[in-house]
This record gives structure tokens, C-alpha cells and sequence, in this order.
């Protein structure tokens, strides 16, 4: 097998700027695999369409888009970060299991699931953790203001305040358990793009 990549998630609860990051990091590192859950493969795209598209999904309990999430993601690894990595490519991904604790566990208050989604993390993502978790940190009230009127929107962004402070708090708890640096994503857009660049980079030259 060839040298593993490194495989770097980037996180963030709304409007703390992962699209615009992610924007930047394309073009500097033009030679990474750059891809997002739920999706990055056309099957993943269509579990996508149904979690976050669909005219029912609203009405989809934590269970249910654990359920859906996890088939999205088992096919996407197999399917595109494995083989990446074990070609020695360095893959960053736009959101990866951290949100599935923060949206679907804490947001939809399932926290009796918990048991569930770790047995189900140990089947799915076996040992392709990430090797490091970047997380955009943005206050939650400021987030849905930078939020509003940003663009197209799922029925996650339209939910009230109590459930994106309840994902806030599942990032954090998520986070605590796993190698994460969190970056101050209130401050310029040149200062939040600069810093993840940074990290990237270190990361990247272990």
C-alpha cells in the first residue's frame, strides 16, 4: 500500500464560513481531493438529496438521518477517501462524523442513541478516522445572521435558535474526544483563511 494521506475534516456550525474556506483551500493545494458528507460520491449525492432536499425531510427523526447519513458515508470512504489516502493523496472533507453527532444526536435531542452511533462509527469509519478535525468556531447568534439570506437553505438552517445552540454544544463535546484545533472564525476573512491555511500546511508536512 502506498504511503497513507492525511485526511483532514473541516467543521463548522452555520454561516462560520466553511464554503469560503473551502474555496481557498482548492486553490492553493490544487493537488488535494476535496469532498463533503453528506455526498462525494453519486450514490452519497443521492442519500444527500434525501436528508437535506427532500419536501419530507424535515419530518426525518435523529434516528432515521443517522441511519441515512451513516449509508451515505460508508459508501463515500469506500468509494473515495480510501482509495485516495491509500494512493497518498491528502483529502480534506466539508463535514464529516462530528456533524453527524452535533445535527443528528444533539440538535434532534437523541442522546439516548448514543450507544448506536458508536457502534455504528466503529463499522462504518472503521479505522479512517481523520487525522485531524478543523473547526470554525463562530458564535451561534452570529452564525444565523451571516447565515440569512447567504443562499439556498435545507430545512437545518431554517430551525429555531435552541436547536443550533443544541448542535454548538455537540461540536464541542464531540470534539473533545478527538484531535481537533479550533479556529476563531469571528475574526477578518483574510485572518480565518490565513490561519487554516496554516494548519493545513503543518499537517500535511508531518
Amino acid at each position: 500500500m502506498a504511503k497513507k494521506g492525511v485526511f483532514i475534516a473541516l467543521e463548522g456550525s452555520e454561516g462560520a464560513g466553511k464554503t469560503t474556506v473551502l474555496s481557498h483551500l482548492k486553490e492553493v493545494f490544487p493537488s488535494f481531493v476535496f469532498t463533503r458528507e453528506p455526498g462525494g460520491t453519486p450514490y452519497a449525492e443521492e442519500l444527500r438529496a434525501l436528508m437535506l432536499d427532500s419536501e419530507y425531510a424535515k419530518d426525518a427523526d435523529g434516528l432515521t438521518q443517522l441511519l441515512l447519513m451513516n449509508a451515505a458515508r460508508r459508501d463515500h470512504l469506500r468509494h473515495k477517501v480510501i482509495p485516495s489516502l491509500k494512493e497518498g493523496k491528502h483529502v480534506i472533507t466539508d463535514r464529516f462524523v462530528a456533524s453527524s453527532w452535533a445535527y443528528n444526536i444533539c440538535g434532534q435531542e437523541r442522546k439516548d442513541l448514543s450507544s448506536f452511533f458508536k457502534e455504528l462509527y466503529l463499522q462504518v469509519v472503521e479505522e479512517w478516522e481523520p487525522d485531524i478535525y478543523i473547526f470554525l468556531d463562530l458564535p451561534v447568534e452570529i452564525g444565523i445572521k451571516r447565515r440569512q439570506g447567504a443562499g439556498e437553505e435545507n430545512h437545518f438552517d431554517t430551525r429555531k435558535i435552541d436547536f443550533h445552540k443544541r448542535v454548538y454544544d455537540g461540536y464541542k463535546e464531540f470534539l473533545s474526544g478527538v484531535p481537533h484545533i479550533k479556529v476563531d472564525a469571528s475574526q477578518s476573512k483574510e485572518k480565518v483563511l490565513a490561519d487554516v491555511e496554516a494548519l493545513v500546511r503543518e499537517e500535511c508536512s508531518k
